[in-house]
């Protein structure tokens, strides 16, 4: 399980609440999160992998808040409409790509720290160290549109991020440690997968970002590229990094990305729905709590409940990829009601052991 170490003065900025060491701590083990270890600035959190939502700054402390009932049901985010087209080539070995742009970005010390750790574990997680899902971000202004997704000859050039080099791609791969790391995932390939603009390639997934797009402290309009071999993942990658850094205040443009004629815009940051019923939710927490409850514990998880022909509606997150099945929502009722509030029982079921 991920083992993330935050940045105690940022993560209560965010909660907007000052909350002592044992506090933070209650909170964190009350959301089947574990603190591993703390020093006075810092604090290290053992993660489920199925909550990636949590895995930044931004979404923990999103959470938290709902936990504690300082924010209450559903965040919604508003996406404005895309400015912004790519023309996509088909690419089978890496066929699925997202993007946003990410504007009024506030370079703070604790952003940067926060979109380092952000990239880095999610294509470690979801992305299974970048063959699964890939993360590009770059300085907006820096580009200059028409911007493609395609694939070019291995003697095609870049200079890579950190390096004041060009080379061509193949170098890359050979020469820089972000080529040796993952050069394998391009393996066999005759041509080479890259993001490009009016002035060349600024991109080269799933292995580095050009130098001419480098994030600074005077950047202010981010664009977020990813690509990879599964959509869902791809899709779902980008809805908690966009949602995390509109916590900082940032505004959220789509962009549209045409395939052919019709054009796919991302993110969708629109919620999902799922219909639970409360005895089902009872009968599988062996409890009888009223609906009212239900609702209040769901809340503090961070959905909305409406009724639907006796059922609870329950509006899903964009960022909770988590949720598959109604016993994921009936966990969380679990979690937002207390597990300390559940009275241990001994089974009436007599068993032989051996």
């Amino acid at each position: 399980m991920p083992t993330i170490t935050y940045d105690k003065k940022d993560l209560l900025n965010l909660i907007g609440k000052k909350l002592s060491d044992e506090q933070l701590e209650d909170v964190i083990h009350s959301m089947k999160t574990n603190v591993e270890d703390k020093t006075e600035t810092e604090i290290t959190i053992e993660l489920t992998p199925d909550r990636p939502d949590l895995f930044g700054i931004e979404g923990l402390a999103r959470a938290m808040k709902q936990y504690l009932g300082l924010q209450n049901g559903l965040k919604k985010f508003t996406v404005a409409s895309p400015q912004l087209h790519v023309r996509a080539s088909y690419l089978p070995y890496r066929p699925h790509l997202a993007a946003a742009v990410v504007r009024n970005v506030s370079m703070t010390d604790a952003f940067i720290r926060s979109l380092m750790n952000i990239q880095d574990i999610l294509t470690d997680t979801i992305g299974r160290k970048r063959k699964k899902v890939a993360i590009g971000i770059h300085d907006f202004d820096k580009i200059i549109p028409n911007i493609n997704y395609i694939e070019v000859n291995p003697s095609e050039k870049i200079i890579p991020l950190d390096t004041n080099e060009e080379m061509t791609l193949a170098e890359a791969l050979e020469k820089i440690s972000k080529g040796k790391d993952y050069g394998h995932i391009l393996s066999g390939l005759k041509k080479l997968p890259v993001w490009t603009d009016a002035k060349g390639i600024f991109s080269f997934p799933p292995i580095i970002n050009a130098e001419r797009t480098r994030v600074t402290e005077k950047t202010k309009n981010l664009l977020v590229e990813l690509t990879g071999t599964d959509k869902e993942a791809v899709l779902q990658t980008l809805n908690i990094i966009v949602t995390n850094f509109a916590e900082r205040g940032c505004t959220i443009e789509s962009v549209k990305i045409f395939y052919g004629e019709k054009p796919d815009v991302t993110p969708n940051l629109n919620s999902n729905l799922m219909d639970v019923g409360t005895d089902e939710i009872n009968k599988l927490l062996g409890l009888d709590l009223k609906k009212t409850d239900i609702i209040d514990s769901l809340n503090r998880m961070g959905y909305d409940v409406t009724e639907n022909k006796g059922l609870l509606r329950v509006f899903i997150p964009a960022y909770r990829n988590d949720i598959l099945h109604k016993v994921d929502l009936i966990e969380d009722v679990a979690i937002g009601y207390g597990f300390n509030k559940f009275v241990p029982q001994l089974p009436s079921i007599a068993t032989v052991g051996r």
